[in-house]
């Protein structure tokens, strides 16, 4: 039988079994080993040439034009982290003392009793240098892996595992690949070494940074809340225990694995055996004391020869909880989570609606929701490309114009050189200005369409991989996971749509420079045209029309309160932080999805409104002193900013398109960031003002929602004031908080009928998401996140004030 192992340079090798040591571990050759009938006497080994085994690819290296071997260099790995299978080792029989070596180099092998020494002559070709070593890129690839696998170019046909399972950074097969949340899977390697590369470790105030962001499609990640330090943060990550698994059985198809605890030990020994629910390879002694656990008596255990004729059977048929590290087997339907054991003894328990996996993957695959989750994918992925593939050709386009407009001005300019020179110039000098504008503006869109469409792509291909590959719990736990992306991909691609349009070029020639070359002003004009581009229109999210399961309770109270909290106005932050007015004690608290206290500002007058200028900048309403305070995140620091003080007091406060809007009851004022006045929305012309008694203002979708306490409705406006509709309903009784979805559908606090309610975006009631049965007491104040189908609700009575719940629509 044929075997495959590594020998180390210096040449000192002893073999006991299959267990061999080495005095120095720096430099690999593989030599191959054929198992030959014992010689007469097993004391004496005659002389013969080995001949070193290199394979395309692997680690013996092809020697380079200048001599030194090109070796593939191996990761190290921890103890809870996957096997890194040896390159180039085929799995045998056990080596031993009869085992035939042939080489083309001469090794000598001197008769030493039990043991053998094997000394190879160092040469130039075949050792591998450290600095070679750190810097390859196939670092610990298995070559046979490699070649059956990764291809620079995936033909149409490349199923969606073949694509999953290479890292979009190094475009390698994954190693120990951590999953996003925008589920890019990345090698923990690469995402370190990209974090560390763009992380600032320590902002302007020192502040730690709590985000980075993903190097495939850019979207910002939330640090894990375990560490502060940016350089463990790989570590912690989540791994995709699916993938990792499925590389490893793949590699062990393709070359020979190492048993899993004795390379924990430090020591590399030939794997025979692979436990299906450890997930790992034993030799035969490892197996043996594996097999001796009444635990681990039902465990399924597979040869590494079937592992290798059967790769699936090899595949475990569950999902880890990357928390607690144990199987995920339940699914709390409340919470849409899939949970594993500890979760729901720990988290869940007061959840009444829990289920195990299997009775919830029946029930969704009943109801067609992954072939449904499979179609949006596609669809959105469809769409994508298709504004991708606009920008991109109407860039080209644009470019095509403008040499074809240049060139019918330098006609011109050839028969009025001398005239016309300063004119040729300044229309040229406009152009080529008024096109960079242009096409930094399509850069900026492309870039946003490239990196949704590679989002999209990615979970697309995730999801047919777990369709095709997974099991029910991994597909089911994956499910859970794309349905929050597809609200972000939504959202995404709907406002791409809007903002596209068709830009065009075209030159005039001025008649009175056709007719006479003299007394002309201009040598013509360029004219843009603008008009919607026809890209494939999205599908509305089927998610909101769900029902709202409340998943939280946060307390907001904070020692050294004056009293109890009245928390007016919140925004929810894309990292699921929430930031929060508290009126009756002058403050601004900050807190972390889970409800731990991150940071708080003392003010010295009370704020009323809050909104969001951007992910770091935000400005509040202080209406006893007629002003707009601003004030700025660094990290979970809370500074303060400007002070604008304003002509009017204002309560309710929102920011639009570099403006903020501001509401009174005199009506509606519209001014820059610098306070500057700009517009002003009043009464109509029968004297009736907007709003009598104003609470909250919001603007989403070049729509002005304006909720009143003492009229009792929500009135929507356009930007130039003119009245689109006005909400009035019976349980509509002193509305209040008010937002809006990434769909653009409405959600009114209703303080006094204990209910909030839900317009569609054109105003027609939809229904009452919360109603008193949820047990509402004054709602007051109701905060969206901007791509999770999550919210808050703040209330207004008794202790309910010192909390906020919140609440996902399922």
């Amino acid at each position: 039988m044929e075997q495959i192992v590594e020998l180390y340079e210096p040449q000192t090798i002893t073999g006991k079994g299959n267990r061999f040591d080495s005095k120095d571990l720096s430099f690999i050759k593989t030599l191959r080993y054929v198992e030959s009938p014992a010689p007469e006497s097993p004391k004496k080994f005659s002389q013969r040439e080995a001949k070193v085994f290199t394979p395309k690819g692997s680690l013996a290296g092809t020697p380079k034009p200048n001599g030194k071997a090109d070796p593939t260099p191996r990761e190290d790995r921890s103890a809870t982290s996957q096997t890194n299978p040896l390159p180039g080792i085929r799995q045998g029989s056990r080596t031993s003392s009869r085992d035939t070596i042939t080489n083309d180099l001469p090794v000598n092998i001197d008769d030493m009793g039990d043991k053998t020494r094997v000394r190879t002559p160092r040469t130039k070709s075949t050792r591998a240098q450290p600095k070679e070593r750190e810097n390859s890129a196939s670092y610990g690839r298995p070559p046979q892996l490699e070649a059956a696998i990764r291809t620079e170019k995936k033909p149409p046909s490349q199923k969606p595992i073949e694509e999953a399972i290479l890292c979009p950074m190094c475009q390698e097969i994954l190693r120990i690949p951590k999953f996003l949340i925008c589920l890019h899977n990345i090698c923990k390697r690469c995402l370190n070494g990209h974090i560390g590369k763009t992380v600032d470790k320590r902002g302007p105030t020192k502040a730690p940074a709590l985000t980075y962001n993903c190097p495939v499609c850019d979207t910002k990640c939330p640090a894990p809340e375990q560490s502060k330090d940016p350089d463990r943060w790989a570590d912690l990550l989540p791994r995709n225990f699916f993938l990792d698994t499925y590389t490893r059985v793949l590699s062990a198809k393709n070359g020979t694995s190492i048993c899993d605890p004795c390379e924990r030990r430090r020591e590399r020994i030939l794997a025979n055996s692979w436990c299906t629910e450890c997930c790992e390879f034993f030799c035969d002694n490892c197996m043996n004391v594996h097999g001796g656990f009444e635990q681990f008596l039902n465990h399924s255990v597979l040869t590494v020869e079937q592992v290798k004729d059967n790769g699936d059977e090899a595949l475990p048929r569950y999902e880890i909880c990357h928390e607690h590290k144990d199987k995920i087997t339940l699914f709390c339907i409340d919470h849409q989570a899939p949970c594993c054991t500890n979760c729901v003894a720990r988290k869940h328990r007061k959840c009444e609606n829990v289920v195990t996996v299997e009775e919830e993957f029946r029930v969704l695959n009943g109801k067609g929701e992954f072939s449904h989750l499979s179609k949006l994918l596609k669809e959105y992925t469809t769409t994508s490309a298709d504004q991708l593939a606009n920008r991109k050709r109407l860039m080209h386009e644009l470019e095509l114009k403008k040499f074809e407009i240049v060139g019918k001005i330098r006609t011109i300019r050839q028969n009025v050189e001398e005239t016309f020179r300063d004119l040729e110039e300044k229309i040229l000098a406009s152009f080529s200005s008024f096109h960079r504008t242009e096409m930094d503006k399509l850069k900026v869109q492309t870039t946003n369409c490239d990196n949704i469409h590679k989002a999209i792509s990615n979970a697309s291909i995730l999801f047919d991989t777990y369709q095709e590959e997974g099991c029910e719990a991994q597909l089911l736990a994956l499910s859970t996971k794309v349905r929050i992306e597809c609200e972000k991909y939504e959202s995404t691609l709907t406002d791409i749509q809007k903002r596209l349009e068709k830009v065009d070029y075209s030159f005039t020639v001025d008649k009175t420079v056709e007719d006479l070359l003299k007394g002309v002003r201009q040598l013509g004009t360029i004219n843009v045209t603008r008009s919607s581009d026809k890209v494939p229109q999205i599908t509305a999210n089927p998610f909101k029309k769900g029902i709202a399961r409340e998943i939280g309770k946060i307390r907001v109270w904070l020692p050294g309160d004056r009293g109890h909290c009245n928390i007016t106005s919140g925004i929810y932050l894309d990292d699921s932080r929430l930031l929060l007015v508290d009126y009756d004690n002058f403050k601004i608290k900050l807190f972390s999805e889970k409800g731990r206290v991150l940071g708080k500002l003392s003010l010295q007058e009370k704020p009323s409104d809050i909104t969001m200028i951007d992910e770091e900048n935000f400005a509040m309403t202080i209406p006893s002193s007629n002003s707009v305070q601003f004030i700025s995140l660094n990290g979970n620091t809370i500074l303060e900013g400007k002070t604008i003080e304003m002509a009017k007091m204002y309560h309710g406060l929102a920011y639009y398109g570099n403006k903020l809007y501001m509401v009174s009851s005199t009506g509606i004022t519209i001014c820059s960031i610098d306070g500057t006045e700009i517009q002003t929305i009043k009464p109509n012309k029968a004297g009736d003002p907007i709003s009598l008694s104003p609470a909250y203002i919001k603007v989403s979708n070049e729509t002005i929602f304006v909720s009143d306490h003492e009229k009792n409705c929500l009135t929507a406006l356009t930007p130039q004031g003119a009245l689109l509709y006005a909400y009035t309903a019976e349980d509509l009784i002193y509305p209040v908080g008010v937002d809006t979805d990434n769909q653009g559908n409405v959600y009114i606090c209703c303080k006094n009928s204990l209910c909030v309610q839900q317009l569609s975006p054109d105003g027609t009631r939809v229904k009452n998401i919360l109603t008193e049965r949820d047990k509402m007491e004054n709602p007051l104040a109701i905060g969206f996140h901007r791509f999770r189908n999550k919210f808050f609700i703040t209330e207004a009575k008794g202790l309910n004030k010192d909390y906020i719940r919140i609440f996902q629509l399922v």
